[in-house]
């Protein structure tokens, strides 16, 4: 990672929890957030703010992680959410928080 920043486009299957993730990023440290329109497939009409763009240096990436951690844990497994990073996709739909991090560090460090 060595201080270039990062971008994910993250979207959620419930708008409760798109929320729940702008308000938890907004503001900290090494991350920007940008409400946006998901890319999906053609003819999709989706609502004003389906997705976010979250930009983040190596010192953001731990608060992304964290942010997920909480937000699973608190959530369980109603919090879906769908984070893409150029070609690849994962989608984290379980109540288990170490899963969730192990999926979206692979994601962040490209392995």
């Amino acid at each position: 990672m060595a201080g270039a920043e990062q971008t994910l486009e993250i979207s959620a299957f419930s708008p409760d929890d798109l929320d729940a993730v702008y308000r938890e990023l907004r503001g900290k440290e090494g991350i920007s957030v940008t409400p946006t329109s998901a890319q999906t497939e053609p003819g999709y009409m989706g609502g004003v703010s389906d997705a976010l763009i979250v930009g983040f240096t190596e010192g953001g990436a731990v608060a992304l992680l964290e942010m997920v951690r909480t937000l699973v844990k608190s959530r369980g497994s109603r919090f879906k959410l769908k984070i893409r990073k150029g070609d690849t996709t994962i989608k984290i739909t379980t109540g288990d928080a170490d899963e969730a991090l192990a999926l979206l560090r692979e994601l962040i460090s490209g392995e």
